[in-house]
């Protein structure tokens, strides 16, 4: 499904699938730490670190300094806006495209199916649970 969303976004707007959830995150919460990013997305920090800077390369978002050393907020410029805006219709259509293709119901199943298996993992397994130390 990734790569189906990539062709029609790097095509419409030159930004990948992947590339357009934290822009979204940006536009409807603010700026946002890193860490808050990540946990909206349930992504591994250091790999939305790694994106976020390819994303600030090319002037699509701000990455600077927060209240402490540890952290770095994230905002979202004027160009990233503009091309958010860009590609959201090219989202909306394929959205609708997939949808035609396999059926509301099965497609409405998948993505029930993707967030309950992104919730157990997040989730942390009984027997991984450490003990209380003394």
């Amino acid at each position: 499904m990734t790569n189906y969303y990539d062709d029609l976004f790097v095509a419409a707007s030159g930004l990948r699938a992947t590339q357009i959830t934290p822009l979204v995150v940006l536009y409807l919460a603010g700026p946002q730490t890193i860490h808050e990013i990540a946990g909206r997305l349930g992504l591994d920090r250091t790999t939305l670190t790694r994106n976020l800077r390819l994303l600030e390369d090319t002037g699509l978002l701000d990455i600077e300094p927060g209240d402490d050393q540890r952290t770095r907020l994230v905002t979202l410029t004027g160009t990233g806006r503009k091309a958010l805006r860009n590609a959201l219709p090219v989202w909306e259509r394929a959205q609708a495209q997939m949808v035609q293709s396999v059926g509301q119901k099965r497609f409405q199943d998948l993505l029930t199916g993707l967030t309950g298996l992104a919730q157990l993992a997040r989730e942390e397994l009984p027997s991984e649970r450490k003990e209380p130390q003394p």
